[in-house]
């Protein structure tokens, strides 16, 4: 398992932001739980699926973003891109960057 983790500290609520980002992207909620949200785009067969996991922490937020790998369960994160999966985990990266700037964070 490979994921991209991000830790962001935060000062105001974060959620209307990502709640935002998640819709003009075409992310939509895949679980709530008492940690927080996670999020997933596509289906798999048309559109390459990635996913994103926000947690809440005690000094703010824990981002975990990545592309499950066709076939074999496993993951790619989305932080190095080498030539396996090159355009989903791009396209992945490219949204994950766009949050973070929402929110005020530096990029990957």
């Amino acid at each position: 398992m490979s994921r991209t983790i991000i830790d962001l500290v935060l000062s105001a609520d974060p959620w209307p932001v990502i709640d935002s980002w998640a819709s003009a992207n075409g992310y939509s909620v895949d679980g709530y739980s008492d940690w927080g949200r996670s999020y997933k785009r596509g289906d798999g067969f048309w559109t390459p699926i990635s996913k994103v996991q926000i947690e809440a922490t005690p000094l703010g937020l824990r981002l975990s973003a990545w592309v499950p790998f066709w076939g074999f369960g496993s993951e790619l994160d989305i932080h190095r891109l080498n030539p396996l999966q090159y355009f989903p985990r791009a396209k992945a990266q490219k949204q994950v960057n766009e949050l973070l700037r929402a929110l005020g964070a530096p990029t990957l």
